[in-house]
């Protein structure tokens, strides 16, 4: 349930249900936290804080971290150009935002024929390069002025 990338995306891209509150930027900026702590810990995988895990990891467990890999890369690689356009202001929840392109497979772009989104997410990552000076962007935007200018 906590993999739920879909839902996350969509309650942040195109806010709640007719009918239903919606979330306030505080709780954008918590939906979000939890949506990169899910992604690290799914291609890391740990289990959540507070859970005893064995040192090495099976080889189902191994699969499941490969799967869960490709299927939130060809989640968020379709998703996170419209986070960052929406939420690019923000420089707290642009520093969590910019820390899940780190955990794609990237040859998903090529393999799966969405260099489009590549292109529309390094434009992003560009407008962030240009406009944020906050240190909460950090290391993050220092990577990304990197991949940026790799990429012109």
């Amino acid at each position: 349930m906590v993999k739920d990338w879909e839902c996350m995306t969509e309650l942040l891209i195109d806010g709640p249900d007719r009918g239903e509150k919606p979330l306030n930027d505080q709780q954008e900026t918590a939906l979000i936290k939890i949506m990169v702590c899910v992604v690290r810990q799914a291609v890391q995988g740990r289990p959540p804080v507070g859970r005893k895990s064995s040192k090495k990891m099976s080889a189902k467990k191994k699969k499941i971290v490969l799967d869960d890999k490709m299927k939130l890369s060809q989640h968020f690689m379709v998703k996170l150009p419209d986070l960052l356009s929406i939420y690019g202001i923000n420089s707290e929840q642009v520093a969590d935002l910019l820390e899940i392109p780190q955990h794609f497979d990237l040859e998903i772009y090529t393999t799966s024929g969405l260099e489009v989104y590549l292109n529309s997410l390094l434009r992003q990552m560009k407008y962030i390069v240009k406009n944020h000076t906050e240190t909460e962007v950090g290391l993050n935007r220092f990577q990304l002025a990197s991949c940026v200018s790799i990429n012109q």
